[in-house]
């Protein structure tokens, strides 16, 4: 049993040698391959470490950029000088309560022109009458016209002429008298020669129609020049007013003055409209005071918001 023992080591060892020495060549080709593996993927991992670690740290310095960023933004919105800010809400309250005014007064001369431009019925009507009856209303009288007795309304223009408009007494058969405006006429272009307004026939009587109105009215009080008390006619009078006139006559006259008709033959040219701006352009002076408005605000907002600041 010995003998078959010490046998039995030696055999196995006289196997493992042949094993060995056949695994050793394999081993030796394979340990390079498995150390560049190792290496490789230990310079992976570092790489990766590598990348996570800048991405950390270009988050955190592009968040604290961000944060500096939205502060100063912050800053420059909401920074502003109280003067400056009472100022530019005077501003927009005085812009809108402009557009507001100018937005009504639109509405007040849409209302006149839609009134002007109703025919409606022609009322029988007399001097007297005349005063009492709304603006525009449509009025038939009947007289003969006072051609020894006009006036010549300076400082008018129509079509872009200079000229008059020549407004004559007509005398009713009741014995009152009203103003007739006839409508304009050209001027001569030179202001000793005055254009022919006569009717001819003056003392024929004659029926005219035409609409309850008013004499012009000048822009500012300095342009008013009442007619001369004295001299030949017809006399020149620049926006007088119905009591100018009246007192340059040698009759009374009723309140009111009648626009002449255009289909009447005794007139000139006849435009008439509802004194002052069209609608159209108040609704336009409107929208820009409100435009002036919200300008105001932007500026106080932008010019806020540029303003340099210590960081």
């Amino acid at each position: 049993m010995r003998a078959d023992d010490a046998r039995i080591p030696a055999e196995q060892q006289q196997h493992k040698q042949p094993d060995g020495q056949r695994d050793a060549p394999r081993e030796r080709t394979q340990h390079p391959l498995r150390v560049a593996a190792r290496l490789g993927k230990l310079a992976q991992r570092r790489a990766k470490a590598r990348h996570d670690g800048h991405e950390d740290d270009d988050h955190g310095d592009s968040g604290q950029i961000h944060h500096r960023i939205i502060g100063r933004r912050r800053l420059k919105r909401f920074s502003f000088r109280w003067p400056w800010l009472l100022l530019t809400l005077a501003a927009v309250a005085a812009f809108t309560g402009l557009g507001r005014w100018q937005w009504q007064r639109g509405e007040y001369r849409t209302a006149q022109w839609a009134a002007f431009e109703a025919t409606g019925d022609v009322r029988e009507g007399t001097a007297v009458q005349l005063a009492g009856l709304a603006r525009f209303t449509r009025v038939r009288l009947t007289g003969r016209f006072d051609d020894e007795h006009q006036f010549l309304l300076d400082n008018i223009s129509q079509g872009g002429r200079a000229g008059y408009d020549v407004v004559t007494p007509l005398k009713l058969d009741d014995g009152s008298a009203v103003l007739v405006n006839r409508g304009f006429v050209a001027g001569t272009g030179h202001r000793e020669q005055l254009p022919d307004v006569a009717i001819g026939a003056g003392e024929r009587a004659r029926t005219v129609i035409g609409r309850v109105g008013a004499l012009p009215v000048a822009g500012i009080a300095a342009g008013r020049v009442p007619p001369p008390s004295t001299g030949p006619w017809p006399r020149i009078a620049s926006f007088p007013t119905e009591a100018d006139l009246a007192a340059a006559l040698p009759y009374a006259v009723a309140p009111g003055v009648l626009l002449l008709d255009g289909a009447d033959p005794d007139g000139y040219v006849r435009d008439w409209r509802p004194p002052g701006l069209e609608p159209a352009r108040h609704y336009a002076y409107a929208v820009q005071w409100w435009a002036f408005a919200a300008l105001a605000l932007v500026l106080f907002v932008v010019l806020n918001r540029r303003r340099k600041l210590s960081p």
